[in-house]
């Protein structure tokens, strides 16, 4: 699994882009790493793009656990997740109804185009 993290100043988006099989120990690294990044930006939106991921190794037991745990970003960030897949389009689905309580800011499209449009932005040609 690989992922790629980075901050577009001018729009203030963190955008993660991941590729390849999605693990646990993935997931604890994104995590730190978006938090690190947190410290020194401050972005309105977090655009997680799931569209190179091949699996998803995680139980629908440890999504709700991380849906439910308190969330280490501000809640009134946006997250939109880009799930083009069917079966991680219905993981993160799955997500967005547990994180509901503490994470009212999650959104699932299936492209890229549907993230911006919901953002009100064009895509970049």
């Amino acid at each position: 699994m690989e992922f790629v993290v980075g901050f577009e100043a001018g729009s203030k988006v963190l955008r993660v882009s991941m590729d390849g099989i999605v693990t646990e120990q993935t997931l604890v690294e994104l995590t730190a790493e978006v938090r690190r990044l947190f410290e020194s930006q401050t972005p309105d939106v977090l655009l997680v793009d799931l569209s190179g991921v091949t699996g998803f190794e995680i139980s629908s037991e440890v999504v709700r656990l991380i849906a439910r745990a308190p969330s280490p970003l501000p809640e009134e960030i946006v997250r939109v997740i880009v799930a083009p897949q069917g079966h991680i389009y219905g993981i993160t689905r799955m997500f967005q109804c547990y994180a509901d309580g503490n994470r009212p800011n999650v959104y699932v499209v299936k492209s890229l185009e549907e993230a911006y449009a919901y953002l009100g932005w064009a895509l970049a040609s």
